[in-house]
């Protein structure tokens, strides 16, 4: 199963709208937490209906305006939901044979209304079985979660807080993969960059899930970074499908390629020679988008990935409180 977490900075916007549906497919992920997305709730059911259809769907609109978390699940995993609040959604997730607790999180950035969200942790606590929290605490743990540490200030009464609520329910600092810091202010005479988000466990998500692993990726159109939370990650990744473009049809070399690669016989009963000549189309139509398009499929997953690279270098690469920019 896999977990995305993700303050989107608001999800008014079809473009931002498809790159997060683009990512949730393309990491084929299970459940979902949206936070900060600022839709109005008769927005929310008609951007759900058309970029999530088939998916489940809660949300904190009774607790926030505009609905502060979204919680989004697909078919044949259920979610019941136990507690929730402006700045946190609790409850239970059951996924085939096993079912853990989950605690979407998005802190307020003010100190004195955070510690709404610590009393309520404490109130939701399981009193057994694994439990994970994850989200936008809006808060460091440790003072050198921060790019301008040591020179900058950072209040530690805030850091104080956070620590002992977290000794106070008894989870750990899960050990993640990707770039230091989650989120930047994306200000190029100033810049700042911290460990704002993170994921939280107990010690029986050790014992429940001990292959479980979490990364953080590039932030892409937000400021914060999304987590990703695997239970059991495989170690070996599946052969990549067959892509086909419709571009390749208006191409007037197009149906010669097909006509030639279908025409030439094989040898085996019908459902052999149907799977040989598909087999062969599939090469055919390969070489053909590599010869004249250049792979442009493969042009533009480099050029995303040299983008998301740049910005994970971004929010991992300190000097002097200052970020390095691309």
């Amino acid at each position: 199963m896999i977990i995305c977490t993700w303050n989107v900075r608001g999800m008014n916007n079809p473009l931002k709208q498809d790159e997060i549906v683009r990512r949730m497919y393309s990491l084929k992920v299970d459940f979902v937490c949206l936070l900060e997305t600022r839709v109005k709730k008769d927005s929310a059911q008609v951007i759900l209906r058309r970029k999530f259809r088939g998916w489940n769907w809660l949300a904190n609109y009774d607790s926030a305006y505009n609905g502060r978390i979204w919680l989004l699940w697909r078919d044949g995993i259920r979610f019941d939901l136990l507690s929730a609040m402006d700045q946190g959604m609790h409850g239970i997730v059951h996924c085939g044979d096993f079912s853990f607790f989950l605690s979407a999180i998005y802190g307020w950035n003010d100190s004195i209304q955070r510690r709404g969200l610590w009393s309520f942790l404490e109130g939701v606590k399981p009193s057994g079985g694994p439990w994970i929290l994850s989200g936008d605490f809006n808060v460091l743990l440790h003072p050198n979660e921060s790019s301008d540490f040591p020179e900058g200030y950072v209040n530690s009464s805030d850091i104080d807080d956070f620590k002992q609520c977290v000794a106070s329910l008894g989870v750990l600092d899960y050990p993640c993969s990707g770039p230091m810091y989650t989120w930047s202010n994306h200000q190029e005479g100033r810049p700042l960059a911290r460990k704002l988000d993170g994921v939280l466990t107990n010690l029986q998500w050790y014992d429940s899930f001990p292959h479980a692993q979490v990364e953080f990726a590039a932030p892409g159109g937000s400021d914060h970074s999304p987590s990703f939370i695997w239970t059991d990650r495989p170690i070996i990744s599946p052969p990549k499908p067959f892509r086909f473009f419709n571009f390749w049809s208006s191409h007037p070399q197009f149906l010669g390629i097909v006509a030639a690669s279908w025409g030439d016989a094989v040898d085996g009963n019908p459902m052999k020679r149907l799977f040989l000549k598909l087999k062969r189309l599939k090469s055919s139509l390969k070489q053909f988008n590599t010869e004249v398009f250049g792979e442009i499929a493969e042009r533009v997953r480099r050029k995303r990935k040299e983008l998301e690279d740049a910005q994970l270098t971004n929010l991992s690469v300190g000097v002097r409180g200052k970020l390095w920019h691309g």
